[in-house]
């Protein structure tokens, strides 16, 4: 494996390789091609440059997301998205690569909303720089937004800019019991359509249990909380104690609820199919989770074989998975069909196909 200390050393070592496999802090693990070269970005790391009032920064694609958060924390900002697994030490890179977005994600954007900028060596070696330092910005080519959930076969992506929002003062978190999984679904519709404004909604499908997060003012949140609750007559809610809500919200972002060397899958979907789709999951009885209001799954098993009875449950269900952690033979499961589109975004950033596409 190669780990450059500067971008000019690891866009020469793309150059001079056939085929390149770019990886970080390896902490989602997806599949890899033995055959090509290994180009760890771990050692771009830091901050580039940090303007607290101009709400941006950039750094190297390698600096760790627990870093980033702990920069913005003390300044009273961060990134609202939520970007998972910063406690196992995820990077920026990895968390674009993957197209990894949070529970926050509901609320205000996700992972390509946030990202205004980036440098990536291209399959040819040469530095690009797309988008800018400003959040408007209109100069070039989008480049970021193509580089989020590339899995790193567009380029190896070496720097990047976000924009940042003022951390909110306070946080609640509602815990909503169903007597049945229709209910929970129906209460979700209910509540994103509603005035609730809800920071992040989740469904844990096995216990029929929403989890609602709401940030903002102290005194705002405590004056809301009354007539939220008179929303919720049908369900049985209940007012999670702040360290207990930090845990379980912790626990969804740093995927906890999986087993440490499970394969995880992200399909993106709408709240319309999880009925139809949750009936067949659980004949395979496999870790599962709905995140930012049912629309997206994420799927987890030890078991290869689960794997395989998953994808074939997307591909009656017109559902399409990305493997985001473990390794396998393949990276896109369930139902897929190659656009003219991405050939002509693959030809475009690496006509040299130094870097191996997903399937």
């Amino acid at each position: 494996m190669n780990e450059p200390t500067n971008i000019e050393e690891a866009a020469e070592f793309v150059r001079a390789s056939e085929t390149v496999v770019v990886s970080g802090a390896e902490t989602k693990r997806p599949q890899l091609d033995s055959s090509a070269a290994r180009l760890s970005i771990k050692s771009l790391s830091g901050i580039v440059d940090y303007e607290p009032s101009e709400y941006t920064f950039t750094a190297f694609a390698g600096t760790s997301l627990s870093e980033i958060d702990e920069a913005l924390c003390a300044n009273g900002q961060y990134l609202p998205f939520d970007p998972p697994l910063a406690g196992a030490g995820a990077t920026l890179g990895g968390t674009i690569a993957s197209g990894l977005s949070g529970p926050g994600r509901l609320r205000y954007g996700g992972l390509r909303d946030f990202l205004i900028g980036a440098r990536f060596i291209n399959g040819a070696g040469q530095i690009i720089q797309g988008g800018g330092k400003v959040v408007k910005n209109a100069a070039g080519f989008d480049y970021p937004k193509l580089l989020c959930g590339s899995m790193s076969t567009l380029g190896a992506i070496v720097e990047t800019t976000f924009k940042v929002f003022p951390r909110p003062r306070s946080k609640r978190t509602l815990e909503l019991t169903f007597p049945n999984l229709d209910k929970a679904l129906e209460k979700i519709h209910e509540i994103t359509i509603s005035k609730c404004e809800p920071d992040a909604l989740e469904l844990i499908p096995t216990k029929n249990q929403i989890l609602l997060r709401l940030a903002g003012n102290e005194d705002a949140l405590t004056s809301r909380i009354p007539a939220i609750l008179e929303q919720l007559k049908d369900c049985t809610p209940r007012q999670i104690p702040e360290d207990e809500a930090n845990s379980r919200w912790t626990e969804i972002q740093e995927f906890s609820w999986t087993g440490g060397e499970d394969w995880i899958l992200k399909v993106p979907l709408t709240p319309s199919s999880v009925l139809k789709l949750e009936s067949q999951i659980r004949e395979i009885d496999v870790k599962h989770h709905y995140s930012i209001a049912c629309n997206l799954l994420w799927i987890a098993s030890s078991q290869t074989e689960d794997l395989t009875s998953i994808s074939s449950i997307l591909e009656r269900c017109k559902l399409t998975g990305v493997l985001v952690r473990g390794v396998q033979q393949r990276s896109i499961y369930g139902f897929h069909r190659k656009l003219a589109i991405h050939d002509a975004i693959k030809q475009t950033m690496d006509s040299e196909g130094k870097f191996p596409d997903l399937l």
